[in-house]
């Protein structure tokens, strides 16, 4: 370097500034990044601006010119450093060959080396090394053979693309790997039949793949989904999913929770199907047993469940259906709504949160709710004692407040985003 340059710090910072912004990353990884900037320096190397880091809940693993440093929680050994203390202080090397591609999700890391896959962290069969144990510390050669061209993790599950279709290892109990069989866990990658044309997969309650042909399949937990054809609790192999083709060519987005399962589809098309035992599928009927699957009567953008309570986003806005024991969905003393009925909303609304007996909207900042009344919900309304139904907005507690914007930002269960140009 030439007498007057930068210094090595100087590049450093930006550098790490760089990587950050490429990566969208936050400033909790700076301090990693300087630790193993620093002990590069005393190497005389640097980072480049093709780092990359990769986050897995507490834990930091940086790829550097084809070598893995890891960092922060190791409780279960995803630090990969052959031990499972409780955390990694300080970036440390991750003894494996030259690293290409890391793929990571709920503990369990994948690096794809020049000597072949390998896996370590939090294991139950999804590393597909050979073992069911709950931990493995140490990088370990995952069981296949042949060249990996994709992973897709969940958080019990593993799918993994070669060229000639793709294997499957992880949590097998629902039959969810598409094997034909029912197992507690598959600890070696194991060849699925018919996934050639296989181009996504999608975990929500069972496990659904879509095709490049257009086609659209499910295997694991039974909803219904599959047609009346499938009268068990688990689809044990990938079996053709019971909506019109040309909606299965399409589909947008699949959400499934409380044994409820619903399907979007382009142009809004929405399917529902399976636990229907007060009205939550919006069918116009209530049953306890598994429902055929049946596209409802408007075009759906988004939907979130809670327990049975169910929430759509139309382009005319908030509707719901299903439990209605305390008002949460309409003002009349209906016990269920069967169908999807609008929910007038107040000014400004950006998110609703459903939970149970109760619903909640956040109105131009300010936490508003309808429902079960409880005092550690709402604040203090004259006349209304603990256990009633409140018909109008009322203003959320403080405390609640707090909760229900940590639960807007995080997403997830019972939590759906409003249009604001289809507010009331």
């Amino acid at each position: 370097m030439s007498a007057g340059g930068p210094s090595m710090g100087s590049l450093s910072h930006h550098i790490i500034t760089a990587i950050m912004c490429r990566a969208s990353i936050t400033d909790k990884s700076r301090k990693v990044l300087f630790a193993l900037s620093t002990e590069l320096n005393r190497a005389k190397e640097r980072l480049t601006a093709e780092t990359t880091v990769y986050y897995d809940g507490a834990t930091t693993v940086v790829l550097h010119c084809n070598r893995i440093f890891s960092s922060g929680d190791n409780s279960s050994g995803q630090c990969g450093l052959g031990t499972s203390s409780r955390r990694v202080s300080m970036p440390r090397h991750v003894r494996l060959p030259p690293t290409q591609r890391i793929w990571v999700r709920n503990g369990g890391w994948f690096a794809m080396t020049t000597r072949g896959l390998y896996g370590w962290g939090l294991c139950k069969g999804k590393l597909g090394v050979g073992t069911g144990r709950l931990k493995v510390p140490s990088p370990t050669r995952v069981r296949l053979t042949g060249r990996v061209l994709e992973i897709v993790l969940f958080n019990d599950e593993t799918f993994i693309r070669t060229p000639v279709g793709w294997h499957g290892c992880g949590r097998n109990a629902d039959c969810q790997l598409g094997l034909g069989h029912a197992t507690k866990s598959v600890d070696i990658p194991t060849p699925i039949p018919n996934t050639d044309t296989v181009t996504r997969w999608v975990h929500a309650g069972a496990i659904f793949a879509i095709s490049s042909d257009g086609g659209l399949r499910s295997c694991g937990h039974n909803f219904g989904q599959c047609g009346p054809s499938v009268k068990s609790f688990r689809v044990t192999t990938l079996t053709p999913v019971a909506i019109p083709d040309e909606a299965a060519r399409d589909v947008a987005k699949i959400i499934a929770a409380h044994q409820a399962l619903f399907i979007i589809c382009g142009g809004g098309r929405c399917f529902s199907t399976g636990n229907n035992a007060i009205g939550q599928l919006g069918i116009g009927v209530v049953g306890s047993t598994i429902q055929p699957i049946a596209e409802l009567p408007l075009r759906v953008l988004d939907v979130a469940l809670c327990a049975g309570t169910t929430l759509l986003m139309t382009a005319d806005g908030l509707h719901g259906c299903g439990s209605n024991q305390h008002h949460e969905i309409a003002a009349t003393d209906t016990y269920s709504v069967l169908e999807p009925t609008p929910i007038p909303l107040p000014p400004s609304v950006d998110v609703a949160v459903a939970a149970p007996s109760v619903l909640f909207v956040r109105s131009a900042g300010e936490w508003v709710g309808r429902g079960q009344f409880s005092e550690a919900w709402f604040i203090s309304t004259p006349g209304v004692e603990p256990g009633d139904g409140v018909t109008t907005w009322t203003m959320a507690s403080v405390k609640h407040s707090k909760v229900l914007d940590a639960l807007a930002a995080r997403g997830g269960e019972g939590v759906l985003t409003i249009h604001k140009d289809k507010e009331e």
